[in-house]
């Protein structure tokens, strides 16, 4: 019998998580379209974003944090004609980790 598929990404290829720096934060929240929805400060946006993390680490999930510095991504989404919000981040996620392993 063929096996069902899932969701869930193969355990052996890493998945992309968008990723904010602390001098970066306030800048992303100006510029992303969801800006608003993000939480107030970034203390309390890394502390859900490393729970989510580790949620994914317990069920095998290989996680690599996509930095989303404002002015590159910015640029990748003007180029490739998507809107500065959170499925564009998901995106920019996805095709980093490809290029990153794209040779491997």
């Amino acid at each position: 019998m063929p096996k069902k598929p899932t969701n869930n990404p193969p355990r052996n290829i890493p998945t992309g998580v968008s990723w904010y720096l602390r001098e970066d934060y306030e800048k992303l929240k100006q510029i992303l379209k969801d800006g608003a929805d993000l939480p107030a400060n970034y203390d309390d946006w890394q502390s859900n974003a490393d729970k989510r993390i580790a949620e994914l680490a317990k069920v095998g999930v290989r996680v690599v944090k996509i930095n989303i510095d404002p002015e590159a991504f910015s640029a990748w989404c003007k180029a490739n004609n998507k809107e500065l919000d959170s499925p564009a981040r998901a995106a920019f996620a996805a095709y980093s980790i490809g290029k990153r392993y794209e040779n491997n």
